[in-house]
């Protein structure tokens, strides 16, 4: 055998060898992506549900200070 040979052979094993461990991590990690993706999608939902309850209550507090704003307005013409 050749020193060509040799190599080639032990870097076909090698190349095999980490193609094997990266099949086996990217099996060991793709159910830890899909959780955290689930996690990501459910935290986005919750932020955007939690803007719109944010926002309701800014507007119902905007209301109830521009009732309050006209209501005083209205006493300040009286006078």
């Amino acid at each position: 055998m050749t020193n060509n040979q040799m190599f080639f052979a032990l870097v076909t094993v090698l190349v095999a060898g980490f193609g094997f461990v990266k099949y086996y991590i990217d099996a060991k990690l793709d159910p830890i992506n899909q959780r955290l993706g689930d996690f990501q999608t459910f935290m986005g939902q919750r932020f955007d549900d939690l803007k719109e309850t944010w926002r309701a209550e800014l507007l119902r507090v905007e209301g109830v200070l521009d009732a309050r704003l006209k209501h005083f307005e209205e006493r300040e013409r009286e006078r």
